[in-house]
């Protein structure tokens, strides 16, 4: 675990989730550990993040996707020894592909474990995956594959 990777990750999680933008739909997820080119999360699935039938909805999933491989694709540009200021800090780039698998449902109060990787990064483009369990019964929950157009890092 990167102490300093892991507090700025949280802290540019929660300056999203606080701009009262879409990205505040991720206020109940919580970083757990973030090191160079992985992020790893957990999230309580609460009412506001589920469908008609009270499972986690797809909208979100692909949310956590979007936006959580993004986190982990900026941990690939940070060298801890540089890290001055904990506060924000993310990696400009925009989405080319989102793509999710849907393996199965999780129900409203069970947690997930998110696990996000930078699996290649280039001068361009970086390939970013994500896996989501049900944190309970280890069950894969679904598969997420995030392909990124990098602006400038």
């Amino acid at each position: 675990m990167s102490h300093k990777i892991t507090t700025l990750m949280r802290n540019t999680l929660k300056r999203l989730v606080e701009s009262n933008k879409f990205d505040n739909v991720l206020n109940q997820v919580n970083i757990t550990d973030a090191f160079k080119g992985r992020l790893i999360a957990e999230m309580l699935v609460t009412k506001e993040a589920t469908n008609w039938s009270n499972h986690l909805h797809g909208g979100m999933t692909a949310t956590i996707v979007d936006q959580l491989s993004s986190l982990a694709l900026t941990t690939a540009f940070i060298d801890e020894n540089d890290i001055k200021d904990e506060t924000f800090y993310k990696a400009r780039s925009v989405s080319l592909d989102l793509s999710i698998t849907y393996l199965t449902s999780v129900q409203l109060g069970q947690t997930i474990v998110i696990e996000a990787n930078t699996l290649k990064c280039g001068k361009n483009i970086a390939f970013l995956s994500v896996d989501i369990f049900n944190k309970d019964s280890k069950q894969l929950i679904a598969k997420g594959s995030h392909t990124k157009y990098l602006l400038n890092n």
